[in-house]
C-alpha cells in the first residue's frame, strides 16, 4: 500500500471525534486529510472493513488519487474483485500510479490471476507513459542509437548519442564533434502545434530553436529563424532521413535572403555503431 500511514493512536483520536461511516451514514463527510489518516491508521492495524470504507469515503471526493487507488487495493485483499476492479480501474486511468505499484503490490495477489486486472496493467502502462503508445511521438524514433557521424566525403567529424527519454515523450541529443566540442537538443512533438520542436544547445553559446516542423515521406525536416550577434537574420532548415535501418542522414541548410535561395551548412551521415 503506498503511504504515507498515520498511527494507530491517531486513529484512535479520530475515531473519537468522527463516527464510522458503518455507524453514521448519515454523518456529514469529514475533511479529506482527516479520512485519509484515519484510513490509512486503520489499515495499519489490520481493520480492513473500516479501512476500506474509509478509503471508499475518501476516494469519492475525487480529490485524492492515492485514496481511489487504496480504496480497490484493500477491497481487493478483502476478496470483493468487483468492486476493487472498479477502484483500479480509476486509479490506473489517472497515469499517476506506475505500473510496478500495481503489479508488485501484495494488497492485489488475489486479483493476479484476473484478466481484468491484466487490463488495469495495461491501462496503467498507457496512463503512465503515454507517448510511449503515440504513434506521432514515435515517429522520429529512427535517430535514436549510438552513432558514428561523417560527413558527404566519408570523413569522420563526431559521434551522437541519441536517447529516448522522459518516458518516451522526447528524444536527447547528445553531439560530440571531431575536436570535442559538445551539444545537446531537446526534440519532442507538441501536441498543441502538432509539429515536432527541437532545441539546440552548444557549448559554445550557440542556440537554435526550432519551432515548426512537417514531413515529406520519411524525412523529417525542422525550420528556425536565428538571429546573429550583428542583428542579421536567417533561416534555417534541417532535415533527418532514415537512408537505411542503420543510416540517417542529417543535412542542415541557411537562407539569408527570406528563403529564395538555400546554402549547405553540413551534410552528415550517422552509421549505428554496433
Amino acid at each position: 500500500m503506498p503511504l504515507p500511514r498515520a498511527t494507530l493512536a491517531l486513529a484512535q483520536l479520530v475515531l473519537l471525534a468522527v463516527p464510522h461511516a458503518a455507524r453514521a451514514q448519515s454523518a456529514a463527510t469529514p475533511p479529506i486529510y482527516t479520512m485519509i489518516r484515519l484510513a490509512d491508521s486503520l489499515y495499519r492495524a489490520k481493520r480492513w472493513d473500516a479501512a476500506a470504507d474509509a478509503y471508499v469515503r475518501a476516494a469519492t471526493t475525487g480529490r485524492s488519487p492515492l485514496a481511489v487507488y487504496n480504496a480497490g487495493a484493500v477491497l481487493a485483499r478483502l476478496g470483493r474483485a468487483d468492486t476493487a476492479l472498479v477502484w483500479l480501474r480509476r486509479a490506473a486511468a489517472l497515469g499517476v500510479f506506475s505500473p510496478d505499484a500495481f503489479a508488485g503490490d501484495s494488497d492485489l495477489v488475489a486479483l493476479r490471476g484476473d484478466a481484468r486486472f491484466a487490463a488495469v496493467l495495461d491501462s496503467a502502462r498507457a496512463s503512465w507513459e503515454p507517448c510511449a503508445r503515440d504513434e506521432n511521438a514515435r515517429r522520429f524514433d529512427f535517430w535514436i542509437g549510438e552513432w558514428s557521424v561523417r560527413n558527404a566525403q566519408g570523413r569522420p567529424v563526431g559521434q551522437s548519442s541519441i536517447q529516448r527519454v522522459s518516458g518516451g515523450c522526447a528524444i536527447l541529443e547528445n553531439w560530440t564533434g571531431g575536436t570535442g566540442v559538445v551539444g545537446k537538443s531537446l526534440n519532442f512533438y507538441n501536441h498543441d502545434t502538432k509539429q515536432w520542436q527541437q532545441y539546440w544547445v552548444g557549448q559554445q553559446g550557440d542556440q537554435v530553436l526550432f519551432t515548426t516542423s512537417d514531413w515529406h515521406g520519411p524525412t523529417l525536416t525542422f525550420h528556425a529563424t536565428t538571429t546573429d550577434p550583428s542583428g542579421t537574420r536567417a533561416l534555417k532548415r534541417l532535415s533527418f532521413t532514415p537512408v537505411a535501418r542503420d543510416t540517417v542522414r542529417q543535412f542542415s541548410e541557411t537562407s539569408s535572403d527570406g528563403g529564395r535561395t538555400w546554402s549547405t551548412e553540413y551534410d552528415f551521415y550517422y552509421a549505428r555503431r554496433p
